[in-house]
This record gives C-alpha cells, sequence and structure tokens, in this order.
C-alpha cells in the first residue's frame, strides 16, 4: 500500500488530490486557474534600451530626452552591423570596416542630434546629412575592432557641445577636452551573442540583443567590476618592449601562488569585457604604435565605462579621465580594470592616488 500524503483523509487537497492505493482514489481534482498562468507568463514588459534611458532621463527633469534618442540610434546601427557581420562571415576585415564605418555615420548624421561625427578609426570628422538640424552632440566612434573570425566590437563616445548651437561643430568641441566631460560612452560586441554597454553618467548597464523582438533588452544593471579579480591581458608579443613597472606586474601575475590567469584576444572589447564581469586588468603598454590606446576613441570611453562600474583607468602615472586631448589622434597607454590591480600598477610606477571610486550599489534601479 502506498504511504499517504502529508493530508490525511478529510483534510483538503494540496495536489491533484487525495490518493490512498489508485486513481480511482482520486476524489477531487483542481480546475486549473488559467487567469493566475497568464499572469505568470506575461511578468513585467521588456526593459529595452530605449524604455531604459527615457526612464533613467526622468530622473533629472533638468536633462533632455534627445540623449536617450541617441542611444536608440546607436542601438540601431550595432543591429544593422551585427546583420552584415552575419551575413558577411568570410569577408575581408576592410570590408567588414568599411560596412560599420558607413553605417555608423548614417544612422547618425540623419538623426538631427549630433553637430560633429568623428571615426578615430580612420581619423576624420564625417559631414551631417545636408537639411538635417545640427544637435548639440558629439560623437566620436571607433567603427569595428577585432579581427575576421573573431570577436568584434564597435565602441563609441559623446560630448556635449561647446561652440555656438545651431552650426556645425567646430575643433574646440573635441580638442582639450577630458575624459570626465563625456556625457555617455560604450561599446558593442558582436560573438555568439551581441551585448551593448552602456553609461550615460549614472552606472554601467548590459542588454542583450534579443533574437525574437530585435531590441536589446537590460541583463545586468549597475554592473560592478570587482574590486580585484583573477583576469590579466595584455599583448605578450609586445611586452619585452614594455615598461619595467608592467614587465615586473606581469611577472607578479605569472607567479603560482597569485591565483591569476592570462586572457587575450586581438580585440580589445573582448578584452575589456571580460575584465568587466569578471575582475582584474586589461594592459595596453605600448611604448608605441598599435599597442597603445587611441584617447579618443577607445582609452577615455572604456575608462568612463569602468569608473561608472566602480573600476578604474590608468596611464601609469595618472587617471585616464584627467587627460585632455590636444589632437585628434593621440594615443595613450591605457591599465584599466579592478581598482587594486590598477593601483599596484602605478604604485609600480611609483605614482599613488586616491581617486574616488564609484559605488554602483548605491545607485537607483530602473523598474
Amino acid at each position: 500500500m502506498l504511504a499517504q500524503s502529508g493530508n490525511d483523509m478529510n483534510g483538503s487537497a494540496t495536489g491533484l488530490g487525495e490518493r490512498q492505493t489508485s486513481l480511482v482514489d482520486l476524489r477531487t481534482v483542481p480546475l486549473p486557474d488559467f487567469q493566475a498562468d497568464n499572469k505568470a507568463l506575461a511578468g513585467k514588459p521588456m526593459m529595452t534600451v530605449k524604455r531604459f534611458c527615457m526612464e533613467m532621463q526622468r530622473r533629472f527633469p533638468h536633462g533632455s530626452n534627445d540623449l536617450s534618442l541617441l542611444m536608440t540610434e546607436l542601438g540601431v546601427a550595432f543591429k544593422c552591423i551585427r546583420s552584415f557581420l552575419r551575413d558577411a562571415p568570410n569577408a575581408e576585415f576592410s570590408t567588414l570596416l568599411e560596412f560599420a564605418n558607413t553605417q555608423m555615420h548614417a544612422s547618425l548624421a540623419a538623426s538631427g542630434l549630433c553637430c560633429m561625427i568623428f571615426s578615430s578609426q580612420y581619423k576624420a570628422t564625417m559631414p551631417i546629412e545636408e537639411g538635417s538640424d545640427q544637435g548639440n552632440y558629439i560623437v566620436v566612434f571607433n567603427p569595428l575592432t577585432g579581427a575576421t573570425g573573431g570577436t568584434l566590437g564597435t565602441i563609441f563616445s559623446v560630448y556635449s557641445r561647446k561652440s555656438s548651437a545651431g552650426s556645425s561643430g567646430d575643433s574646440s568641441d573635441l580638442l582639450s577636452r577630458t575624459g570626465y566631460e563625456q556625457v555617455a560612452a560604450g561599446y558593442c560586441i558582436y560573438a555568439s551573442y551581441t551585448a551593448l554597454v552602456l553609461s550615460m553618467g549614472y552606472g554601467t548597464h548590459i542588454f542583450l540583443l534579443d533574437s525574437i523582438s530585435g531590441h536589446f533588452v537590460i541583463s545586468q544593471q549597475h554592473v560592478k567590476i570587482p574590486k580585484t579579480g583573477p583576469v590579466y591581458s595584455i599583448n605578450t608579443a609586445q611586452l619585452s618592449n614594455a615598461n619595467e613597472p608592467i614587465r615586473k606586474f606581469v611577472a607578479e601575475c605569472d607567479e603560482e601562488s597569485s591565483g591569476k590567469f592570462y586572457r587575450y584576444e586581438d580585440n580589445v572589447v573582448a578584452n575589456f569585457h571580460r575584465v568587466l564581469t569578471s575582475g582584474g586588468v586589461m594592459m595596453k603598454a605600448g611604448p608605441s604604435g598599435e599597442d597603445l590606446a587611441t584617447f579618443l576613441g577607445m582609452a577615455a570611453p572604456l575608462a568612463y565605462i569602468a569608473r561608472q562600474a566602480g573600476g578604474r583607468a590608468s596611464v601609469g602615472k595618472r587617471p585616464v579621465l584627467e587627460l585632455n586631448s590636444w589632437n585628434l589622434d593621440m594615443a595613450v597607454p591605457l591599465y584599466i580594470g579592478s581598482a587594486d590591480e590598477v593601483s599596484r600598477i602605478e604604485e609600480l610606477f611609483g605614482e599613488t592616488k586616491n581617486e574616488i571610486l564609484v559605488d554602483p550599489e548605491h545607485h537607483l534601479r530602473v523598474e
């Protein structure tokens, strides 16, 4: 004889009914509550990047929705680039780069939100579409990083204009601007998934591209880089040319007792995204050439994202965001990620900085 459930013979049924020896003994079968099931399936509406940015802007009544609209336009550009990359998996990188650059320009030029568009890859300003309004934002973008067959990425940065409203932007809108003057920054990573990571000055947030709806949907609000982490990323082919403090730091990481492991891809977006989500440090140590980070198109926006996530970014002796660009193709060393690792690198350079860190845990969440 089967054991009785927790209900006695006279008690109320909690499952399908009361049972002793066979299905014949089932006395009541509760009807399904279809209304409750529908409510459970419905849940909360999707938090798309457009809705999220709009909700964020409402918290600052003095602000404008234009920045939210600009983030939406960028999201459209990223989806178009993702589609092209998927349809042309064997294309030359130069072809992919040219398409990404053209698509970013097309989306921004017709938005009516920009007064200047600058492609850091091509080191050139790009024209605003004739007949479009002159907006109040300057957008800098690196159209595509990485290599064919691997993870790819696009980086962007946004500044408010300093030149007179209603006209095209000029050199004062980009030159001599510190990293702190950015009003938004982010990147899109194209891998087995597509993720948009952005900050509008109030935390760093991750959105995943939903393949069914075609929208970027919030995945994680107020990302926090761990204070210390296991990942270190550097191009070891250039390590012999790096400064002594960096070689010493990498030697410390290589020690078995350090608990750290090495990860490196030929894509700064992929390397930084791993550090952002797992903790650790990414290094572009130079001393020259491609192993430095362009300030406007790479170092400044990634440093902005890292700081909003509670991390740090340094050139070895100064925080990246303190710098300003004296020319449009200025390049700098970049050490970015967890606060402890970046501080250790500065210590090896003979510098100690008491930089005020952002704590994402104290930010309000958008529901």
